[in-house]
């Protein structure tokens, strides 16, 4: 809000001076150009109260800073216009024509006008706590405040028209006045000028009303609005007196609040007053009151009296104690019931001291710990009592409270010359911590167990699985830390816990089956460390298994395969083919008789039979040649089934039609091969071979006596 005072003015200050609140970008020149507002600002104030000294004074202050913010290399020129010539040591020029300054009006003017003798000034807030502050620092008083407000306030008042030559001052320069005077906090100022901006709004409605009830002849409401106002204005002295301060005197009236005498009667209109005019500011001062030894003084504590005003204090003794003295302002007035402070204008202390023969103390101890004596103590007045706080071991002493008040880690105390009740507590804290360290299975966790730790001391604890175990999770504190294999406990202040949960390493066994058949299970299996698993081979109609490879081994013709004790990853692949197999056994080769030949001879021109073991499954065709060779080129026979051997066919040329072959009486002696060729057809065409021989040993012939060998 903008303030314009326009006064005569002798010599006094007749220094010109201007301060403009440059923008020069860098912090430190804001704030020193925003100080130098504040200085100027606080001149007119000095000014109004007739203070010269003050006056030159921020005047003195405002040089140094435009020194300072022109620099060691700049240049810093006060020009008899007014102004201010700044140029900066970097060659930058700071004019007073920068127009704003984080929301201020840029220049605080003062100007000595020779031809019409007056003081202008043209400022932003110019009773703000910054200008006060200003003021106040730099030599002003609270009574040269009161008096440069109500200087203004006068002047004001009593020039008559409004316009150039008025000023209107707002609640919120008056409230920052008085704030600074009665030493209010800020949430008190806001709550002053919100109650007293509510009644100018007030006044002003009914001002309003009355203007149009003039205007309109309308007298009974024109009578009604001026009573809303001298409501308006009653409410606002109201709000004065409740802040200790009045805004009335016998002269004058609180601007915007006022109306002349012209306006009680029914043709005049009323006219808005001047500034907020200040006539009695009642600051408060604080008288502390205690008591000691058993007995009470009313009022206690702090006690807030209005200046010049009275306040009586009562003195009382407990039962059993007696008055012995009161000490005002810590001078004795002896032992009076009752003392009452007149005319209040300083701060004061009064202190009741009673006197009771025995008093009691009251002794106690947390855990940790303990204190002696302990519990509750009769003691004589005068007289010493002495305690002892002891630890506990793996605790420290953390404070002793006497009489609530912290006196630190002691391990005794004394009350001497006693002549109160006391009390006095000791607090432990534990000075050696416990770790508890677990592990679940699979896994050990070490150190294991409870560990006991040092203040501020650190524990390592390694968690370490099992052979095929691996760590699942860390809690500690019961809060999941990780998978960690390490866990550190350093700047140890409390107990704590950790645990270590593990779980057994799994791995991949691969199963796959080719055309044909199935395998199961099949695909990716996970198998838990140390388990087993089984696979079985299943081959689809019309087909068989034809082998399994495990692992890159051939396992053969299985059903089934088990890996055991699981710890490593696996694979196994069935293979399947059509169904249908053909198998030969050990031919059997005996002479006409029925008689093994394996192992002895035979002499040539007799028979020998052959018998073949077939087993044929899922194949047709089955054919079973015999070839051999006795010297006289090579001889196939096809042998016939007989069961579940294949036999020689009835030989034409035996008598008895006996199923041999005769070995040519020519043969030469020597050890002969007979081999057998068995087919088959599968279901799918294919065809089956599978051979097999049989040794047969010529020594002799039939027309020989005996077997000499000769031929």
């Amino acid at each position: 809000m903008k303030t314009k005072f326009i006064r005569a003015i002798s010599s006094i200050c007749a220094a010109v001076i201007l301060i403009a609140a440059f923008s020069v970008g860098a912090f430190a020149a804001t704030s020193i150009a925003d100080q130098m507002a504040a200085n100027s600002a606080a001149w007119w104030v000095a000014y109004n109260a007739g203070d010269t000294a003050t006056c030159n004074a921020l005047h003195e202050a405002n040089v140094a800073l435009a020194d300072q913010l022109a620099g060691s290399s700049g240049k810093a020129t006060y020009n008899t216009n007014g102004t201010w010539d700044i140029v900066t040591s970097s060659g930058d020029k700071i004019s007073s024509a920068d127009t704003d300054h984080n929301q201020k009006n840029n220049t605080v003017t003062y100007t000595t006008t020779t031809s019409s003798g007056h003081v202008s000034s043209i400022s932003k807030d110019s009773y703000t706590d910054d200008s006060i502050n200003a003021y106040m620092n730099n030599g002003g008083t609270k009574t040269g405040l009161q008096t440069s407000y109500n200087n203004a306030a006068e002047y004001v008042s009593t020039t008559g028209s409004y316009g150039t030559d008025r000023a209107q001052t707002s609640a919120e320069a008056e409230v920052a006045v008085v704030k600074a005077l009665l030493g209010l906090t800020n949430a008190q100022a806001r709550q002053l000028q919100s109650d007293l901006e509510a009644s100018k709004q007030a006044f002003e409605s009914a001002q309003a009303e009355y203007y149009a009830a003039q205007k309109a002849g309308d007298t009974e409401a024109a009578a009604a609005a001026k009573a809303q106002m001298t409501a308006a204005h009653e409410a606002a002295e109201a709000t004065r007196a409740a802040y200790n301060y009045t805004g009335d005197s016998s002269n004058y009236h609180d601007g915007g609040y006022y109306y002349a005498n012209g306006g009680t009667s029914g043709g005049s209109t009323p006219s808005d007053g001047g500034g907020f005019f200040i006539t009695d500011v009642k600051p408060t001062y604080k008288i502390t009151a205690r008591a000691t030894g058993g007995g009470s003084i009313s009022p206690s504590a702090e006690v807030s009296v209005k200046k010049g005003e009275s306040v009586t204090f009562t003195m009382t003794p407990d039962p059993g104690a007696r008055l012995i003295r009161v000490l005002v302002d810590g001078r004795s007035v002896g032992a009076r019931t009752s003392y009452t402070f007149t005319n209040v204008r300083a701060a004061h202390t009064i202190t009741a001291e009673f006197y009771k023969s025995t008093y009691s103390i009251t002794a106690s101890a947390g855990t940790g710990g303990t204190i002696s004596p302990s519990g509750t103590r009769t003691v004589a007045y005068n007289k010493t009592i002495n305690y002892r706080i002891s630890p506990n071991p793996g605790y420290a002493i953390s404070k002793v409270l006497v009489d609530g008040q912290d006196i630190g880690a002691t391990t005794s105390y004394t009350f001497s010359n006693v002549k109160n009740d006391h009390t006095i507590k000791a607090v432990f804290e534990k000075n050696g911590f416990t770790i508890t360290a677990n592990a679940g299975e699979g896994g050990t966790i070490s150190p294991a167990g409870t560990t006991q730790v040092v203040k501020h001391g650190s524990v390592n604890y390694r968690i370490t699985p099992l052979t095929g175990w691996k760590i699942k999770s860390v809690y500690v504190d019961g809060r999941d830390v990780g998978a960690m294999s390490v866990y550190i406990f350093s700047g140890i202040t409390s107990d704590h816990t950790i645990s270590a949960q593990f779980e057994r390493r799994s791995y991949s066994i691969s199963a796959s089956a080719g055309n044909g058949g199935t395998i199961s299970p099949s695909g990716t299996s996970s198998v838990l460390y140390g388990d087993n698993m089984t696979y079985h081979i299943t081959p689809n109609a019309g087909y068989e298994v034809d082998h399994v490879v495990v692992d890159g081994q051939n396992k053969g013709q299985i059903s089934s395969y088990t890996f055991t004790n699981v710890s490593d990853g696996h694979s196994i692949t069935a293979y399947f083919r059509v169904a249908g197999r053909v198998e030969v056994g050990t031919p059997s080769v005996t002479d006409n008789t029925g008689a093994s030949l394996n192992g002895s001879s035979i002499k040539s021109g007799y028979g020998i039979k052959v018998e073949v073991p077939v087993t044929a499954v899922g194949v047709t065709d089955v054919k079973v040649v015999l070839t051999y060779n006795f010297g006289g080129g090579t001889k196939t026979v096809n042998l016939e089934q007989s069961g579940s051997k294949y036999v020689l066919p009835a030989n034409s040329a035996s008598p008895t039609s006996a199923r041999v072959v005769y070995i040519p009486v020519e043969t030469q002696d020597g050890t002969y091969t007979l081999n057998v060729a068995v087919t088959a057809k599968k279901a799918d065409g294919s065809t089956i071979t599978e051979t097999v021989s049989a040794a047969v040993t010529v020594l002799g012939n039939m027309y020989e006596d005996d077997f000499t060998g000769d031929s």
